[in-house]
């Protein structure tokens, strides 16, 4: 048994590792082993929960009149989550008219995990009211959320968290 660093495991999930270790026997001289190839497995799907709208109330359904303010994002944490790992969080819907209607909050570039998420295992996040009282009433709003686990603003290399899809209502009530 070799315990390896929790770091190592996070960097590396859903990625292959070529290991080596050293040991000795009795008074012989260290002995370094060969190369093996270990194979990190990845998070598994339902540990890795979509962010919601709270507003929504736990529904599929986002009703505009209750986002007058803006709408509150709330990320919980999962597996090996960390500081400074990188985030990207997009929302994609349309508007009355048919056009769509996206806005890219997060980019791994410039956003990361902070230590206030990780302690706290959530973390809100404010959606303007601006983007919302466009969306069109019957239409979609689709929440795409990914961490880069080891830390590095590679899009390609992150892990894609389920798509979060709400129901937008509320443009017929003539509250808007």
């Amino acid at each position: 048994e070799i315990p390896l660093p929790i770091s190592l495991v996070r960097s590396n999930l859903g990625k292959p590792v070529r290991v080596t270790f050293t040991y000795t026997r009795g008074a012989s001289t260290p002995q370094t082993s060969l190369p093996r190839l270990l194979n990190v497995l990845t998070i598994p799907a339902d540990e890795l929960i979509a962010p919601v709208i709270t507003q929504a109330n736990g529904t599929p359904v986002l009703d505009l009149k209750d986002v007058l303010n803006g709408g509150t994002l709330r990320f919980g944490s999962w597996p090996h989550i960390a500081a400074n790992q990188r985030i990207w969080l997009d929302l994609e819907g349309r508007k009355a008219n048919g056009d769509v209607h996206n806005l890219t909050i997060w980019t791994g570039g410039r956003n990361a995990v902070t230590r206030g998420w990780v302690s706290t295992g959530s973390f809100d996040a404010h959606v303007l009211y601006d983007y919302l009282k466009e969306l069109g009433d019957g239409s979609q709003l689709s929440i795409f959320f990914r961490v880069n686990m080891d830390g590095v603003a590679n899009l390609a290399t992150a892990v894609n968290f389920p798509t979060r899809i709400y129901t937008v209502v509320g443009k017929k009530s003539g509250l808007l």
